[in-house]
């Protein structure tokens, strides 16, 4: 399943986004009760997890903009291996940068030891 543009899921009681796996603009999840990405890859835009009840990222591997993940529950970054702009971790206890223990941030390589 595809979304072209924009998905506002901003303080939504949807708990998954199942087979969805690619949103070709904004991701907005701020707020919501969402708690798995579900098959999500790809995201184009920028995602704004903040405040919501995320806790992992799963499949997902690219954010195209910015990723805000301040006060949500997530400890790890999983398979992300892409942020095309600024990343904001504040009020989270990050264990991992995930499975590839760096990511690509624009056109600079991350490398950072939690």
């Amino acid at each position: 399943m595809y979304i072209n543009g924009d998905a506002d899921f901003e303080n939504s009681r949807i708990q998954s986004l199942g087979k969805l796996r690619y949103i070709g603009g904004e991701a907005k999840l701020n707020g919501s009760q969402i708690q798995s990405l579900g098959e999500l890859r790809y995201i184009l835009g920028g995602a704004f997890f903040g405040d919501s009840q995320i806790q992992s990222l799963g499949e997902l591997m690219y954010i195209g903009g910015t990723a805000d993940f301040r006060n949500t529950q997530i400890k790890s970054l999983g398979k992300l291996r892409y942020i095309g702009g600024s990343a904001r971790f504040g009020g989270i206890q990050i264990q991992s940068l995930g499975e590839n223990g760096h990511i690509v941030t624009g056109k600079q390589i991350g490398r950072a030891h939690v």
